[in-house]
């Protein structure tokens, strides 16, 4: 697969072109992205190659392997560095519905049978049923945070027993006997955007992670760097009824001298109210991996939010950075309020201070119906008010139009923008202008772009709108158009002519259905297997192929020489093949029927009778036709009825059995006849001159034995 985005836009003066390329190939667990980009303007060209990597995932032993330019992360140092090189990882993302951190357990006994229903904050999260004795219930389904469970036990006199178990848990621990862990070896990327081969100095970079009770996980760093030194640090994480407390310490030799960090994070979840605090200090020359040109020396953290239900939300937040070298101090103080107030229209108000400047904002914003909303923001920042004016029509996956315009006044300037995409099936069209004027000066600039995928599979090429996950392409062989697909139990659309359906959009490491509406086929059509049932890798494309196949079909009537009905269940046979019933009124239905003429017999509670159809290609073209009424010609009949305990058996013979009268009594017996007989028993006959056989059903050891000696009866005479 090829993903391409292309831009072009034109300013006053100056115009540019770029694309950016992102070519994919994939196979079982693993794929290779190689990313590029392209520019023009006026005074150059440039090709750049930024990244070529790879990766492959293994979904049993929740690892990630990646190769080339990756980022060596660490959860420990709480940044990352762009190498060249492997990384190897436990990854938990590659099985979502694994929940990582501690859930709270309960356990008891009941004596009688009894029910358990768990309630969370008055919502239900658990009913089980329990057999008397010890019972226990582990990683009971909740939210992260604090609270109360209520348990409601209840057995079957209708007793009633409620419990309320405190809890507490967080996202930032892990269940006792889990591990985590990431492994990067390399080389440092170098100047990335601009020189895709220049190399920096080796790293080594790893983290460990591991759950050890409930309330308790530990966390280590290593991160070694060529020959300027190493860092290596440590981290527990605590939790209690004061909250989430996570110290960290590190030491750092880099060229020659020793440095240390220090610090901790702290949360706490009370009721309405969440609080976030952290402080990290870096002692001069601390090493640690990073791709920033000026490393973080000291940094402090905290926010708090108050959830006050229908009056809104409130936030406070702080945030102070000081930095190694030249580079200024930061710090931002943030208060926000939102609030949600009516027909899903929300307001927004904040004030912002920094070190050198403050600023009041607002906004509302307001929905229009569908996929249409607006909004509209207020600001003063450092005594200039703006003002702002926005409509957009949102339709980002689906294909259709989007589009966005904005009316922005900021004291003597108006700024005007607007900005458009168009989703075809095969590519993306987007579009755009802003204008910029006051009293002294105005500016224009446009630009317009077309994005979107070319995909190489089955021996075809595809073209497509970007591809964000992974994909299917639905084929149904032979070709069969307007099949109705369903993925996920949602409606992904219907196949073309060809019996072809891309479908963008599959769950990646998730469980996905892809189903065929078979009630959607031609009627003339079946098919074999309808569901793929099965879990995607990430940036991969499935190929499900649907075998069907045509069944020809008739109908006919099939009735008696006198004309009577034959009855209604007996078995048809084509070609000595069992291919239906007679249904009511001798009419009858035929499945997997070809070309040419076919024997048609009939066993019914007289006997048995044949006839011969002849089908001709117009008639298999059509869809069930009805091909005509035929008469069944009687080829033996036998009779059995029940009366005084005794069965009755015509045995007429066809007046073409010559010497009828010279057969002796062995020849005359059916050849798979077999009569086991109870001891001093005999089968009693009594031949007349009718031939009217008169034998008593007793003489018979079982039903079986004389349903064996009846079928023995039906004897085709030539």
């Amino acid at each position: 697969m090829i993903e391409y985005d292309g831009l072009f836009s034109k300013y006053t003066e100056s115009s540019r072109y770029s694309l950016n390329t992102k070519g994919l190939y994939f196979w079982g667990s693993s794929y290779i992205v190689a990313n590029t980009l392209f520019n023009v303007n006026q005074n150059q060209r440039e090709f750049r190659l930024l990244e070529l990597r790879g990766r492959t995932d293994d979904i049993e032993r929740l690892i990630t392997f990646e190769y080339g330019d990756i980022y060596a992360k660490s959860t420990f140092w709480g940044s990352a560095v762009r190498i060249a090189g492997i990384q190897v990882s436990k990854n938990f993302r590659l099985k979502p519905d694994i929940i990582t951190y501690p859930l709270p357990d309960f356990q008891g006994e009941v004596m009688l049978p009894s029910s358990i229903d768990i309630y969370y904050n008055q919502a239900k999260v658990l009913t089980e049923n329990l057999k008397p004795g010890p019972f226990e219930i582990k990683d009971i389904p909740i939210m992260t945070g604090e609270g109360n469970l209520r348990v409601v036990i209840k057995d079957v006199l209708g007793r009633e027993k409620v419990v309320e178990i405190p809890f507490m848990t967080d996202r930032a621990l892990l269940k006792p006997g889990l591990t985590e862990y990431a492994i990067s070896i390399g080389a440092i990327k170098k100047n990335y955007f601009n020189d895709f081969f220049s190399y920096g100095k080796f790293v080594f970079n790893s983290y460990y992670k591991k759950g050890v009770l409930n309330w308790f996980s530990f966390g280590t760093g290593l991160y070694l760097q060529g020959a300027d030194g190493f860092a290596a640090g440590f981290s527990p994480y605590f939790l209690s009824k004061l909250g989430l407390i996570i110290p960290k310490t590190a030491l750092s030799y880099n060229k020659g001298k020793f440095s240390a960090l220090y610090g901790i994070d702290y949360s706490k979840r009370i009721g309405i109210f969440n609080a976030r605090f952290s402080y990290t200090k870096r002692q001069d020359n601390f090493l640690r991996p990073s791709s920033r040109l000026a490393s973080i020396k000291e940094s402090i953290t905290s926010s708090l939010s108050v959830n006050m239900g229908n009056f809104g939300n409130i936030t406070l937040f702080y945030n102070r950075r000081a930095y190694e070298g030249d580079r200024e101090e930061e710090q931002t103080t943030n208060i926000i309020y939102n609030k949600s107030l009516f027909k899903r229209v929300s307001l927004n108000v904040g004030y912002s201070k920094s070190l050198k400047n403050q600023y009041f904002y607002g906004s509302l914003n307001l929905p229009l119906g569908g996929s249409h909303s607006s909004s509209f923001k207020y600001q003063n920042k450092d005594s200039q008010n703006s003002y702002t004016f926005s409509v957009r029509r949102n339709n980002s996956f689906n294909k259709g139009l989007s589009y966005q315009g904005s009316f922005n006044k900021t004291d003597g300037n108006n700024n005007i923008t607007f900005s458009s995409s168009y989703n075809f099936e095969q590519l993306t069209l987007s579009g755009g202008i802003s204008s910029t004027k006051n009293s002294s000066y105005s500016s224009t600039s446009y630009r317009a772009g077309v994005s979107g995928s070319i995909i190489f599979m089955d021996g075809e090429i595809f073209l497509k709108r970007k591809i964000y996950n992974s994909f299917a392409i639905i084929k149904i062989d032979p070709p069969m158009k307007n099949v109705e697909v369903k993925v996920n139990n949602r409606a992904a659309g219907k196949t073309d002519k060809r019996g072809t359906l891309f479908v963008p959009y599959l769950n990646p490491y998730r469980h996905n259905e892809v189903r065929i509406n078979p009630a959607t086929l031609d009627i003339k059509s079946v098919i074999d297997k309808n569901i793929y049932s099965f879990i995607p890798y990430q940036k991969h494309g499935y190929l499900l192929k649907f075998k069907t196949k045509k069944v020809n079909s008739i109908r006919l009537k099939i009735l008696l020489p006198d004309g009577s009905y034959l009855p209604a269940g007996s078995k048809i046979e084509v070609d000595g093949k069992d291919s239906g019933i007679v249904g009511f009124k001798g009419k009858s239905y035929i499945e997997n029927i070809s070309v040419g003429k076919h024997k048609i017999s009939v066993d019914y509670l007289d006997g048995r009778c044949e006839t011969e159809i002849n089908i001709t290609q117009d008639m298999i073209e059509k869809v069930v036709p009805f091909i005509g009424v035929y008469t069944c010609n009687l080829k033996n009949v036998h009779m059995i009825a029940k009366k005084e305990g005794k069965y009755i058996i015509n045995t007429k013979r066809s007046k073409s059995i010559k010497n009828k009268e010279n057969m002796t009594k062995e020849e005359t017996k059916p050849n798979n006849l077999t009569l086991n007989k109870q001891k001093n028993k005999k089968v009693s006959i009594s031949q007349k001159r009718e031939n009217i056989e008169i034998v008593n059903y007793d003489d018979f050891q079982s039903i079986e034995e004389f349903l064996e000696f009846r079928e023995s009866l039906k004897i085709d005479v030539q």
